[in-house]
């Protein structure tokens, strides 16, 4: 049993689909946006940046709670990590609590520097615009079933979202 806001972690397909959409659109948004690295925090970020690592390749910045102790850095990052500039990863955001806690960590720790957001709660249907759950006034990605971004990019004929295969699983992301 799991909240229905878990199924990027307890729901097999939901979980390929959800590292499929953020493999494709994560490149993307990080150009525009001219992030060098993703940082996360929790089960549900890490469980999806480690699955879309296995599909491309990408800086990732894990930010521990500084409230739980654990047997690794607060924060960890490749060896030879350069850039400071980073995008947030997670499945929504309601307070905005855990992402300020981020960003004061990376950026007065590390001089990292926040310069987006990508969620991906499948309840979404908005997409870039800055976080209004945030004093922080900067771009965001929403990907999520109910995405006008998702249905522009098909009705525009956008490169068509080719189907990844894992284990026997196809996705299927051009349906809406």
């Amino acid at each position: 049993m799991h909240p229905a806001y878990a199924d990027a972690q307890f729901n097999r397909n939901f979980f390929l689909h959800t590292v499929d959409l953020v493999a494709r659109e994560l490149p993307v948004f990080m150009k525009e946006i001219g992030a060098t690295g993703v940082a996360v925090r929790g089960k549900s970020g890490m469980s999806i940046a480690f699955a879309t690592l296995v599909l491309i390749d990408f800086p990732l910045i894990v930010s521990r709670d500084p409230n739980v102790q654990c047997h690794g850095d607060p924060v960890e990052y490749p060896d030879g990590f350069k850039g400071p500039k980073y995008i947030f990863l997670d499945d929504f955001i309601s307070s905005g609590e855990t992402l300020e806690s981020v960003e004061f960590q990376l950026r007065r720790h590390h001089n990292f520097e926040l310069v987006g957001i990508m969620e991906y709660s499948k309840d979404y249907s908005s997409d870039k615009r800055t976080h209004p759950h945030t004093d922080l006034k900067i771009p965001t990605m929403q990907l999520g079933a109910g995405s006008e971004y998702r249905r522009d990019r098909i009705k525009k004929g956008m490169a068509p979202i080719p189907k990844i295969s894992v284990n026997g699983y196809s996705t299927n992301l051009g349906s809406t």
